[in-house]
């Protein structure tokens, strides 16, 4: 499985309005965590095509993870807890099922998975890995962040 550069924007995108909520990632004094940034902003800080930026923010809209507004305060707000996205469920939302192989996530593609010596290790190998992306947050992500600039 590779991740698409969309989903690794995704998670860009949500690292960065999880800093912006906080008052951090170089916002502009005196914004508030209810006031938002601008996708274009965002799409700059982030190194994300402007072309692209904005299906992410819809298709993160439609998880229900961001809110967009137009006018004077408005722009893009995250409106879920960053601690509770994980990467796994970022990867599904733009990638669908996370899998290291086909034959696990689905169903019926090896006629051959019960005599399969691959299949105990492909097994484990998924387990660890989605308990990686499940056990990393966006705000995990943020905190790092904000610490690589100390």
């Amino acid at each position: 499985m590779l991740v698409t550069r969309k989903a690794e924007y995704a998670i860009r995108a949500l690292v960065d309005l999880a800093l912006h909520r906080a008052g951090e990632a170089g916002s502009r004094e005196g914004v508030s965590s209810r006031e938002g940034v601008s996708s274009s902003e965002v799409a700059v800080r982030q190194g994300i095509p402007p072309s692209l930026i904005a299906q992410i923010l819809a298709r993160l809209g439609e998880a229900g993870w961001v809110q967009g507004n137009r006018g004077p305060g408005g722009g893009v707000r995250l409106v879920r807890d960053p601690a509770t996205i994980d990467l796994r469920a970022v990867l599904e939302l733009f990638e669908g099922p996370v899998g290291i192989t086909r034959c696990l996530v689905q169903e019926g593609y090896c006629e051959n998975q019960a005599a399969c010596p691959l299949q105990r290790v492909w097994a484990r190998a998924q387990r660890e890995m989605l308990k990686v992306l499940e056990d990393t947050t966006i705000a995990q992500l943020a905190q790092a962040q904000l610490a690589m600039k100390l």
